[in-house]
């Protein structure tokens, strides 16, 4: 605590009175071993780890959480346990307020009830043991296909590291909880909000996807709603990019070391922070903040157009309006 502020932010993420908010959500234990580790450099030590890229041997060598490997290992472990079960539980909630998300697509794209915007991202990981062809992906790389839900703010709203690479984003959203509360929604009533996903989403009508146009058959209106979902849809990108710029543990650009199990909770304890950091106002900056699941991992071919009736007519509902509103 007693490095500056900005090598503190630097190397934590977090100021120093955020870290101690974090500190004390998370609930360490003290122990009673004169050789167990204080709370305060565990927290430090395991966000210098998510920090930095995952490299626990630089993390263990630095003088402000000097510790063995093999200490070093177990205190990252159990800190992300403790992690994982108070601070996401707080801070990645999807059905909150979805209206403020809904004014701003509608004030800056004209684009009406979006409640946010849903991709996919691979994360890296450790060549599994059991079930290897799970997480094999199309690029020849072992990974996690984690799902990413986000708002307006760049916070994520929900994410689903439960799947293996080899599956599609299509795939993991219909599995998802979240799918089945914005039908339950749909079904109880609430029939004007939706999220917006590419083209390897299937058209439903909480979900609204682009339109597949064919080059000999040039439709102005359908091109117009693509460009605007196409822009509005960036978002999403955006926050990928950010979360996984800030948290380096996550960057494709590291070497994995991790296992399933761990890299999911690395992904979501990862996705805790980040909103922390969001509403905070910490800010971060990075030149890839335009990463896309489709760079980062499987290309995913595109399914055929299966949506229905009614996800057909709001689509071109907001497809008319939209055009209409820009003449």
């Amino acid at each position: 605590m007693e490095l500056p502020q900005k090598h503190f932010q630097t190397k934590y993420r977090l100021t120093k009175e955020i870290f101690m908010e974090v500190l004390r959500e998370i609930n360490l234990r003290e122990g009673v071993r004169s050789t167990y580790i204080p709370p305060i450099l565990r927290l430090a030590a395991t966000l210098e780890i998510l920090a930095g890229g995952g490299y626990q041997w630089q993390t263990g060598g630095a003088h402000t959480a000097p510790m063995g490997h093999s200490t070093l290992s177990k205190v990252f472990r159990s800190t992300l346990v403790s992690m994982d079960e108070h601070l996401c539980r707080k801070w990645i909630l999807f059905e909150k307020d979805f209206q403020p998300c809904k004014e701003w697509f509608n004030q800056k794209y004209n684009f009406p009830g979006v409640v946010g915007a849903v991709d996919g991202t691979h994360l890296q990981l450790l060549r599994p043991v059991e079930n290897e062809h799970i997480y094999f992906n199309r690029k020849g790389k072992h990974s996690i296909n984690a799902m990413i839900i986000c708002d307006h703010k760049l916070m994520i709203k929900a994410i689903c590291p439960q799947y293996g690479g080899a599956a599609h984003d299509s795939f993991v959203w219909k599995a998802s909880k979240e799918r089945l509360v914005m039908e339950r929604k749909y079904n109880s009533g609430n029939r004007n909000s939706w999220l917006l996903g590419d083209s390897v989403y299937p058209l439903e009508p909480w979900l609204m996807t682009p339109y597949r146009l064919r080059e000999d058959e040039p439709d102005e209106r359908k091109s117009f709603f693509n460009d605007t979902h196409s822009k509005a849809r960036s978002i999403v990108e955006r926050t990928i990019g950010v979360y996984k710029g800030r948290w380096r543990i996550l960057s494709d650009d590291r070497k994995p070391r991790y296992s399933p199990t761990i890299v999911a909770k690395i992904a979501n304890v990862c996705a805790a922070l980040h909103n922390v950091c969001i509403s905070r106002n910490i800010p971060f900056r990075t030149n890839n903040e335009a990463i896309t699941s489709r760079q980062e991992g499987v290309i995913e071919p595109t399914p055929p157009d299966t949506g229905n009736r009614e996800a057909d007519r709001i689509r071109n509902r907001i497809k008319d309006h939209l055009f209409h509103s820009a003449m």
